[in-house]
């Protein structure tokens, strides 16, 4: 799984690699997003088409918009009705969103009629979103978590550390453990072969319910990405 967007100047490089490799196209999982200032319907197809030519590639597996539009739900919602049709097409397989609340999630399903397949947010133990994550899975909605370790800000905190020395983890393969247990998708970035091995090597233990409940009350509703304006402006 490779997540790449618009914004991350990254699937031009992605779509060289992948062509030059022998890894066939069904053994990757490749997600872009539409940046807000493409969204609507002309603009988010001309979007996708320069993003598949990017990719050297004729679908994506997952296509997001990329952020909602805080002033402008018509908008947002003709560019989630072009990303329908869009999957229909075939030139993506799943549909989803990024950086939605549970309140615009539910206007564009009561708009649209489709529920997305994604929910992508920033995530982890110091931003616990319990209200979003029960939301999401009351609707069977997967949370796919962005910054699911805080870019390794935290990993001195006690809790993290006690629970390391007890299972022989480093204090990330805990917090990616517990992601697991919550039931989200994280994707952590690395840019080294011995830190993606690490990420992987976390489905030999379990943490218990104490120990997720402890890591729970971890949550400082803080932020490394912040929204340009709060969702309630709409």
């Amino acid at each position: 799984m490779i997540d790449t967007a618009q914004s991350y100047d990254n699937e031009k490089i992605v779509g060289e690699a992948a062509h030059e490799s022998s890894i066939p196209r069904e053994g990757l999982f490749i997600t872009t997003k539409i940046q807000d200032k493409h969204q609507g319907r002309a603009s988010t197809i001309e979007s996708l088409n320069d993003s598949l030519s990017k990719l050297k590639m004729d679908y994506v597996d997952l296509l997001l918009i990329h952020w909602p539009n805080m002033e402008k739900f018509d908008l947002s919602l003709e560019t989630w009705q072009t990303l329908i049709e869009l999957k229909h097409q075939g030139k993506t397989r799943a549909i989803g969103v990024s950086n939605y609340t549970q309140d615009v999630i539910q206007k564009t399903i009561d708009a649209s009629g489709v529920i997305p397949s994604i929910n992508q947010v920033e995530f982890h133990p110091f931003l616990y979103q319990e209200d979003l994550l029960s939301y999401c899975k009351s609707k069977g909605i997967r949370i796919q978590a962005y910054s699911p370790i805080l870019r390794a800000k935290r990993t001195e905190d006690q809790p993290l550390q006690t629970l390391a020395k007890k299972y022989s983890k480093t204090p990330v393969q805990i917090i990616l453990r517990w992601h697991i247990e919550h039931g989200t998708i994280p994707i952590p970035r690395s840019s080294t072969r011995q830190h993606m091995m690490e990420n992987i090597d976390i489905f030999d233990y379990s943490l218990n319910e104490c120990e997720i409940e402890a890591m729970d009350a971890m949550d400082e509703d803080f932020r490394l990405i912040h929204p340009a304006k709060a969702p309630d402006a709409w």
